[in-house]
């Protein structure tokens, strides 16, 4: 066999040295005061987000397109240089951001932009005067953009719009008059939105008719203690409540037609079963719920019905609270603590052996702090400090080994404002002269955005891990015929061959058989090219 450097070993090379050089790309609350950038939301080409840039009051609406000239105030929405806008979380619909502002008249109301200074606009004076609606909990549903928001003659109930000042309508006076019943933790569903009443923590559903908007349950308390963690899982709505007859505390519950039924009824002495953070994950759902004598730890509704994964730490809980809880690439990703560790970045596919540290990342007793997952394409971004700095870093895949992304000379990163405009990275980083601002990455040499997470590029392997034969899908942005390699990750090229179809089985042979370990197995045509990491077991 001849070696050789393999092509992704150089491309991985190339992008860590040559192309992540970090830069600052805008001082914009001048000097060491920070401009506290929150809410970065992309626009095509672009992003908006909100910043301070005078004495840490006048928070309003910037943009930027990754270059230094393309940053800057997008509009004062409020004139005053005492106050800002008081921006809300932004939702994208319609290629606009979506936001409650105060431009200091007509009180807290929905606007929009399209990242330009004259399509940045309120979209209605829903409550006229200075008061304002308080418009909240964005979200769009069959191509109409829901929230809340508040009128004198109705209380704060169900809106929708459309964009337009004339589509922007009450849904339905759930509790009449001017009391509220105040939609919070609104979801969507296959069927429509449900969301809790946060003046009662009654459970209500919406098909955005008003004769489709109706209480669901006024038997159960939804997000009584913080979240109501709304989740869909094989077509069913699943969701955290408590049943205030029952005595089992804060348990796992589901819709059922016009109606609810408790799915968990683990409750042992005062502890009850608690479950948050649900996520689904293919087939299986996630979450984090408490059972003695094991804490608070991993379970999971599968197949098999509704179990502890594994106990992570046998001393205790196992610090699962910190809310990393995210799906990727048909795994579990999460955060989780041991003594020996603290708190790290995890992996699980829902059986016991298949739950465990990826790694340690600030090696010892000092847990990482791993928070803020991202996806951007097919990488998974969180923030994680090794015991430098915190910085931002990434995974290519739940069974790989993560990689530091950022290197802030003299400071550091800080997720979740991480956006990727074309091939340029815009998050917040921080040092001591100009505190936290905005900063830049720009991927260079040989490297391009789509090499490292397009998903277009990525080749799809399954079964992965694998133990004998496996099936490697070509992407349709590479022309057939083309080449297939598979290397070893010291770059010893074991097998080549043509495929001539998207779908190519691989056979273990006893001529080629691939030693248990990690491979590169990358196809190309000269044009383009796409890599993945195969394990054999």
């Amino acid at each position: 066999m001849k070696k050789v450097i393999s092509p992704f070993i150089l491309a991985a090379l190339s992008c860590t040295m040559a192309g992540q050089q970090a830069e600052l790309l805008k001082d914009i609350n001048a000097g060491s005061e920070s401009s506290f950038i929150i809410y970065m939301t992309q626009l095509p080409d672009k992003v908006v987000f909100k910043a301070t840039n005078h004495r840490n009051t006048n928070n309003e609406l910037w943009v930027t397109d990754g270059t230094t000239d393309g940053t800057f105030l997008l509009k004062e929405i409020n004139p005053s240089t005492t106050t800002g806008s008081s921006i809300g979380r932004m939702v994208v619909y319609k290629d606009e951001a979506y936001f409650s502002a105060d431009d200091g008249t007509h009180g807290s109301e929905l606007w929009k932009t399209n990242g330009t200074t004259e399509g940045t606009i309120m979209v209605k004076d829903i409550a006229p005067g200075s008061t304002g609606s308080k418009p909240g909990h964005l979200i769009e549903w069959n191509n109409v953009l829901y929230f809340s928001a508040y009128h004198p003659d109705t209380g704060t109930e169900l809106w929708k719009t459309e964009g337009t000042t004339e589509t922007t309508l009450l849904v339905k006076d759930l509790t009449e008059g001017a009391a509220s019943t105040q939609p919070g933790y609104i979801t969507t569903g296959s069927c429509g939105l449900y969301f809790n009443g946060l003046s009662s923590l009654k459970l209500y559903f919406s098909d955005g008719t008003p004769g489709g908007t109706i209480l669901i349950s006024d038997q159960i308390r939804v997000g009584q203690l913080d979240e109501a963690y709304f989740t869909e899982f094989k077509d069913e709505m699943y969701f955290r409540a408590k049943d205030q007859i029952s005595g089992t505390g804060s348990q796992l519950w589901k819709v059922s037609g016009n109606g609810v039924i408790r799915v968990t009824d683990i409750v042992d002495g005062t502890t009850q079963f608690d479950p948050r953070h649900i996520t689904v994950v293919g087939n299986k759902m996630f979450f984090e719920a408490e059972k003695t004598p094991y804490g608070r730890e991993l379970w999971v509704y599968d197949d098999n019905g509704i179990h502890m994964v594994r106990d992570i730490n046998p001393d205790g809980h196992g610090n699962l609270s910190g809310g990393f809880f995210t799906g990727f690439k048909n795994k579990l990703v999460f955060s989780a603590g041991v003594t020996s560790t603290g708190v790290e970045l995890w992996v699980s596919d829902g059986t016991e052996s298949g739950t465990k540290i990826i790694k340690d990342i600030w090696p010892g007793i000092m847990g990482s702090g791993v928070v803020s997952p991202v996806i951007i394409g097919d990488t998974l971004y969180f923030s994680a400090n090794d015991g430098t700095d915190g910085e931002i870093w990434r995974l290519l895949s739940p069974d790989g080994q993560p990689e530091k992304f950022t290197n802030v000379a003299n400071g550091g990163a800080w997720g979740p404002e991480f956006r990727r405009i074309n091939k340029t990275f815009v998050f917040n980083g921080a040092i001591p002269s100009t505190g936290d601002e905005l900063w830049k990455m720009t991927l260079s040499g040989s490297t391009s955005a789509g090499s490292i997470n397009a998903p277009a590029l990525a080749l799809n392997v399954y079964p992965n891990p694998a133990s004998g034969n496996f099936t490697v899908e070509i992407p349709e942005c590479i022309n057939l015929p083309c080449l297939m390699s598979i290397c070893s990750v010291s770059g010893i090229t074991v097998k080549i061959m043509e495929v001539t179809s998207r779908s190519t089985s691989v056979e273990q042979k006893s001529d080629v058989k691939l030693r248990p370990g990690t491979y590169i197995v990358k196809c190309g045509n000269g044009h383009k090219t796409a890599f993945t990491k195969l394990v054999i077991r």
